[in-house]
């Protein structure tokens, strides 16, 4: 019944947004007051309000940003950037070709560099890589080189470190030497995250310390919006827990800051903001 409610609840979001239908409410002069956003104390997810607003009125998918303003997102089956909460238009050096599709963008947080799924349609081979933004446009400076398959990946982190999924099941942590090369540093199991299944969908903060991801928590059926977290990018992380209010979410980005929680749903992209 709550994913229902909460569909419903997205439904009238949309409707909301496209026939210019606002709520009427008064807002107590506080509200304007308050202190910027900051992350709960390690070991406690942040909550966030059911209320969501509308990112980007445009149909896209996997919408992540940097600290400098930029946002780089899946939109209309293409990559897009743009300005956060502004239009977003095509890419250049990630535009479709009749041999090469690129897709699952994830925005380094200084937006100098993103992490790019690349499909050969002519193999078909299926890879990620690292690309560098230039004057020009986007240009690949490295491949990944794993001895498995990557399913999916998050955005890296401010000292280059990426959670990915890999085939077979778990997590597993790479970072980046400084030369372009990736090396595993972690592996986190599903035991360790109370986990017994796991979606491609995982995203890690700026700061590295904060997890998002989706997966089965060990004694539930159903796939939920879980949250994980350490002390330092050398530990792993603790146990993961469903989003408070929010479990239902089919995925996730946090922002370093914890002020906004972005996700995709009914082709376009929401956020969410913190409960006051």
């Amino acid at each position: 019944m709550r994913n229902r409610r909460s569909l419903l609840a997205l439904l009238l979001v949309g409707c909301n947004q496209i026939y210019g239908l606002e709520r009427t409410q008064s807002i107590d002069a506080a509200y304007f007051d308050a202190p910027p956003p900051t992350c709960p104390p390690l070991g406690a997810p942040p909550v966030f309000t059911q209320d969501f607003e509308q990112a980007v009125f445009q149909s896209c998918t996997d919408y992540t940003l940097s600290s400098t303003g930029r946002a780089l997102a899946r939109c209309n089956r293409v990559i897009a950037e743009g300005a956060v909460g502004e239009p977003l238009v095509g890419a250049v050096g990630l535009e479709q070709t009749t041999s090469m599709t690129y897709d699952h963008p994830r925005l380094h947080p200084d937006g100098q560099s993103a992490i790019v799924r690349m499909t050969d349609r002519t193999g078909p081979r299926t890879a990620f890589a690292v690309f560098s933004r230039t004057d020009s446009g986007w240009v690949k400076s490295s491949e990944f080189s794993v001895p498995y398959t990557m399913l999916g990946s998050s955005a890296p982190s401010r000292d280059r470190h990426v959670v990915v999924v890999a085939s077979g099941g778990g997590l597993r942590e790479l970072a980046d030497d400084g030369t372009g090369t990736w090396n595993e540093v972690l592996v986190h199991d599903f035991a360790e995250l109370g986990i017994t299944s796991l979606g491609d969908q995982v995203n890690l903060s700026a700061d590295g310390l904060r997890l998002i991801l989706v997966g089965s928590p060990i004694g539930k059926n159903e796939m939920n919006l879980l949250y994980a977290d350490r002390a330092n990018e050398t530990d792993r992380f603790s146990q993961a827990v469903p989003m408070p209010s929010l479990e239902y979410l089919p995925n996730g980005f946090l922002t370093e800051d914890c002020g906004r929680l972005y996700f995709s749903a009914l082709g376009t992209v929401f956020y969410v903001e913190p409960m006051r």
